[in-house]
């Protein structure tokens, strides 16, 4: 779902019209309209209001994805069900991957110091692992999105908490 589609679904499923919506963020109902009927890009300040009025973490990855804004650009997973179990499944499935491709991603770097010195017949398979590697990203943004909306998790709380982490343990400044 793109980000415009995801704005009108959540104002709708939160019982605003596009008249009150347009009012919490400073524009016009007129104006509103366009940026759902998408005839008007939605400018970056208005997005993130509407993301902070509905305390949409869904929203604001969408917005995140769609801007091209992260270093590895990947969306959430969006097929997969809300319920937190089968999240944290998804999850656990896709950290297994990555383990296992990991440690064929060692094998294959293994006194390797720049890519000059990989084989070409090797990097399709650089290319699987890092893929299956990167798809635990996905899943765990779906995580926090669903721990945020179902459970009322402070992200920002646990954005403060890693970062203290990171730098006791050294990797990080």
């Amino acid at each position: 779902m793109c980000f415009v589609e995801l704005i009108r679904t959540t104002r709708i499923q939160n019982g605003l019209s596009q008249v009150e919506i347009a009012s919490q963020v400073g524009v016009t109902q007129a104006a509103w309209s366009k940026y759902e009927s998408k005839e008007r890009r939605i400018p970056d300040d208005i997005a993130q209001k509407v993301a902070e009025i509905f305390h949409s973490p869904r929203l604001i990855n969408e917005y995140l994805y769609e801007k091209r804004a992260e270093f590895f650009n990947v969306p959430i997973l969006d097929n997969v069900d809300d319920n937190v179990i089968v999240v944290l499944d998804t999850v656990i499935e896709e950290a297994a991957e990555l383990i296992k491709h990991s440690q064929q991603l060692k094998r294959l770097l293994k006194n390797k110091k720049s890519g000059d010195q990989i084989p070409k017949h090797d990097w399709e398979e650089i290319m699987k692992a890092e893929e299956q590697i990167a798809d635990l990203i996905p899943a765990i943004k779906l995580n926090f999105v669903v721990m945020v909306e179902k459970f009322g998790m402070d992200i920002k709380s646990l954005e403060d908490r890693l970062n203290r982490k990171l730098k006791m343990k050294g990797y990080k400044r």
